[in-house]
Parts: structure tokens; C-alpha cells; sequence
């Protein structure tokens, strides 16, 4: 498999817990984003959601998170 979002649930139902968002809206989110997770943002960034990916030079310009769970903490208190 090589999808990112193995073992990851957690991750969006702690990010709910804390700031209130909906973990599978979130998910749902993350999946259009990153083409279920395998992206090349999502590989070598860790950015589920396409944090600060603009269009003039998305792999310079997007965001980097050291782990999943950091991006999706990241989208939901945002």
C-alpha cells in the first residue's frame, strides 16, 4: 500500500477532540488533496491539505510537517 493514510485515524480524531473539527470531513479533505495520500506533497512534505502550495512553484512554496499528524493538527486549528 502505498498510501500515506495507514495507521493515521488517530490523527484526525485527536484533532477533532482538540479543536472541534470534523475528523472525516478532514479526511475527506486530505483524500482530494493528495490523491488518497499519494502525492508527491504527501511523501516529501508531509501535507496532507496542500498548506501554501501555490501555484507558482508549489514544491518551494508548500508547507513541510515532520509528521502527518503535524499537518492535520495544523488544518484543524486553522
Amino acid at each position: 500500500n502505498q498510501s500515506l493514510y495507514y495507521q493515521q485515524a488517530s490523527a484526525f480524531f485527536e484533532a477533532q477532540h482538540l479543536y472541534g473539527s470534523n475528523a472525516m470531513m478532514m479526511l475527506a479533505l486530505s483524500m482530494n488533496e493528495t490523491a488518497s495520500g499519494r502525492s508527491s506533497l504527501s511523501f516529501t512534505r508531509n501535507n496532507l491539505f496542500g498548506h501554501a502550495a501555490y501555484d507558482s512553484d508549489v514544491e518551494a512554496n508548500a508547507r513541510r510537517y515532520f509528521q502527518l499528524s503535524g499537518s492535520i493538527l495544523a488544518h484543524a486549528k486553522s
